[in-house]
Formats: structure tokens, sequence, C-alpha cells
């Protein structure tokens, strides 16, 4: 005897542009497996048909048609003996197999499925997609199924309020926004998915996403000081760890994906010359390198952590490498490094943990309190423009400046 059931095919197999897989009637008989594709869902359907067994009309007629196939099976191999794969889908396929249900309209797609087709179509760094994925099951965590028709203004406004209950900061909530807002922009202008009819839920007389600029809280002058000059300790990969934070800092406080991926081509003349990971594959105009004189102490620092023979600077990467492969590394590394900068923190009494992502904000500091220019600083670190320098890293008033413009009051 046969066992033939209902499945949705997910062997290994992407979902198709709307994000659906086949739906299969599977005959299981002595070791041999036969699957028959009958329709296509995307799982958001079939859980909603199949496993919460939904009792609207549409389901339930669904569920009918699709015991037809069960049972048109049944029969087929009844009067198939012996088994055989080849003539047993000839027999299923004899007759027209009707699809149980109409093909999705691509204005029926729910957000899921829109932010899922958004995120297979463009080419998106795994960041920018893991980031993309976090803000589309926010959104479905707060309302299961909904698709642009639910998206308004007024729904923004609650789901901004749900999330301020739940702790979320203002500034993780404007990145959910903005994730969403591109996903309606690019299936209102690009593919079209969503009629013009739709009310646009953000800009004027709609949703306003907030522009936040968190708060700065930088190390003092002399804590970076001592990190620096720091020569005490108990095992080689604090050592190894500190010596990688102080080589971000003194290379103009870049990001340490960028000497993950830093080759010893990029040495030239002297200098080290390398693009921004972050901005190299969107940034479309004001596309330059960023130099950086290895000379006294950014060499003495780099000698120490340099890697002479491997293609790589720091020799944790392959040649051939993958976004992928290198957002993993970067993220599975770097914590790791982190985690040993945790005894620089405790051996030195530092007010704040030390962390790999505190380098570029240390550099842009201590230049600042030191008098270089805001268009100075903005070049050194490859922004765009000094407006992203003084937004982000030296427009706000430091500790100290508060602690001097207060130290008048009684």
């Amino acid at each position: 005897m046969a066992t033939i059931n209902l499945r949705l095919d997910k062997r290994g197999n992407r979902p198709d542009k709307h994000g659906r897989f086949n739906l299969s009637v599977i005959v299981q008989h002595q070791g041999e497996v036969l699957y028959l594709n009958v329709d296509k869902l995307t799982e958001q359907q079939y859980n909603h048909v199949f496993v919460k067994r939904s009792l609207d009309e549409k389901s339930k007629e669904y569920r009918q048609r699709c015991d037809e196939f069960l049972e048109k099976a049944e029969k087929v191999f009844e009067r198939l003996s012996p088994f055989d794969r080849q003539r047993f889908r000839e027999e299923f396929f004899k007759e027209e197999v009707k699809e149980p249900v109409n093909q999705i309209k691509p204005s029926e797609m729910t957000y899921f499925e829109m932010a899922e087709y958004f995120r297979e179509k463009k080419r998106l760094k795994p960041a920018s997609k893991n980031r993309m994925k976090t803000a589309r099951n926010q959104l479905e965590k707060y309302k299961p199924g909904l698709n642009y028709k639910d998206i308004t203004s007024d729904f923004l406004i609650d789901f901004e309020h749900e999330l301020i209950k739940r702790g979320t900061s203002m500034v993780t909530i404007a990145g959910y926004m903005t994730d969403i807002r591109t996903v309606i922009n690019y299936h209102r202008n690009v593919t079209q998915f969503i009629p013009q009819g739709y009310k646009y839920p953000f800009g004027a007389g709609g949703y306003g996403i907030k522009t936040v600029l968190p708060t700065k809280i930088v190390l003092s002058a002399d804590e970076i000081k001592a990190i620096a000059e720091l020569n005490e300790f108990e095992t080689k990969e604090q050592e190894w760890a500190r010596d990688i934070w102080l080589f971000l800092y003194r290379c103009n406080g870049i990001n340490f994906i960028d000497l993950l991926v830093m080759r010893w081509d990029n040495i030239q003349a002297g200098n080290i010359l390398f693009y921004r990971t972050k901005t190299k594959t969107t940034r479309r105009s004001n596309i330059k390198p960023i130099t950086v004189p290895l000379k006294d102490k950014l060499k003495e620092v780099f000698e120490k952590i340099c890697v002479k023979d491997s293609p790589f600077i720091i020799d944790k990467l392959k040649e051939g490498y993958t976004d992928k492969t290198l957002n993993n590394k970067s993220h599975k590394l770097g914590a790791q490094i982190n985690k040993e900068l945790k005894y620089v923190t405790q051996k030195l009494d530092l007010s704040l943990n030390l962390v790999l992502d505190m380098a570029r904000d240390s550099y842009a500091t201590t230049l600042n309190r030191n008098g270089r220019s805001i268009n100075h600083i903005a070049e050194l670190m490859g922004h765009a423009s000094p407006v992203v320098t003084s937004k982000h890293y030296v427009g706000q008033l430091t500790s100290e400046q508060v602690k001097e413009i207060n130290s008048c009051l009684y």
C-alpha cells in the first residue's frame, strides 16, 4: 500500500518571484517517492489553509479540491501494478488538472510577499537583506497577513506606538519605517503591483519618519591614550584584539570589515589606499579612495597585526569569498574580538565597554577635540558630505563640553 499526502515542497528549493513553493501530492511506495505538483502557494497561504485550517469559504473550497487530487492519486495507484513512477505521472495528469485556486494577482500579494520579492530582486548586501527581513518580521508579528491596503498613516502611527511599548529604540523604529517605505515605493513605481489609487501613507499629510540622532557617549582623551599605551595582557588574544582596535582608530577610524578585506595591494607608495565597503557599491558619485599614510604610530601597530604570507593583511579571508561569507566572518570575528576587549575595559576601568565600533567614534572625537575642521574630518572618514560627519559624529556636545557649560550652575 502507498502513502499519499499533500505537502509544500521546500526540498532546498527557492520560492518563485511571488514567494511561492510547489504544492505537491506525494506518493511513497516501497522506498520510492513521487512528487506531483498541483499548485503553488506561499508558506503563509499553506499555513492559513492547511495548518490553521481556516474556515473561510475559499479555504474550505481549496481543501476540498485538494482532497480530490488525493483521491485521484489513490485511484491511479490501485490501477497500476507494478508501481511505475513515469506511468503514474502520466495517468495522474492524463486528464487536465485544474489548479485549485486562481494564480495570485500581484495586487493581492501580502506585504510579507512584497518584501520577499524586493529582497530577491534587488542586489542587496547581506546586512541590508537581514535588516529588511527584521522589519518585515516585526510588521508581520504586529499584523499577520497584512497587505499594502492595510498600511495607512494611522496604521504606521499605531505600529510605532506598539514598538515603543516593547522598548524598541527610536533609531531602530526609523530604520523599520524606512525599509517599509522602500518596499512600497518599489512596488508603486517599479513593479507597479500597487495601483496608483493607493493612498500613500508617508510624507506630507501622512506618517513622517523621525530623524533620530542618538546621543554619542565617547571615551575621554585620557582613556583613549591609556588604551594605546597598555602593554600588560594576560593572553595574546587580548593584545591582538587591542591592536586591531588601535589600528582601526589610527587608520582614519575605518570599520572592521574594511580591515578584513584589506589586501597587500592596498599598500602603495607608503600609503594605504582603499574604498569603504559600506559605500563602494551604493554611492554613485564622489567615489574616491581613502588614503592613509602608513607611518609612525599607524605603521607600528600595522606591523603587529599584518600577516606577510597572505594576500589579506590580517589573513582572515580566502580568495573568492562571497558577500555573505564576508558579512558572516565580520560579525563572528568582530564578536570574538569584542569579547577579548572586555579585558581592556576592566584593566583600565573604562567608563564604557570597549568595542570595535568605538574606534570610529574615537577617531572623529579626537580630531574634533583638537580643533580639526569638519570638512577635513569628513574627507578623512570617507563621508560624502560634512553634514554626515556633523550629524553623526561631531555635531553634538561632548560630555566634557556639557560639564564645562553647566559649571556655572549653583
